[in-house]
């Protein structure tokens, strides 16, 4: 068997781990991170993925175990929130706005 939880530290994921073979990897952006590998597919826990950003988050599990559904209304008033609250880092808008004021020139 091959080892199942990977250090990144010394080298990236494409070396730490044998092609082909499946495997979960976190990296920590200016830290090393860790890869977990997969050796019976059928036996992974479909949201462990899940599991290991709550943690991290030190989320309740219920988040994801048992997600409350939300309504159509109910999801539309969040994505227009977002997208209210993402206008400003919204790159390609301010393209456009830039596109058209320099058409105007």
């Amino acid at each position: 068997t091959n080892k199942k939880l990977v250090d990144l530290a010394e080298k990236d994921v494409r070396r730490a781990i044998p092609k082909g073979l499946p495997y979960f990897a976190v990296d920590f952006g200016m830290q090393s991170g860790f890869a977990h590998v997969i050796e019976e597919e059928k036996l992974f826990p479909r949201n462990f993925a899940q599991e290991i950003i709550g943690g991290m988050l030190d989320l309740d599990h219920q988040l994801w175990r048992k997600p409350r559904k939300d309504n159509f209304d109910s999801q539309r008033q969040k994505v227009v929130q977002f997208a209210q609250w993402w206008k400003p880092f919204d790159f390609t808008h301010q393209k456009e706005v830039s596109a058209s004021s320099s058409d105007s020139d």
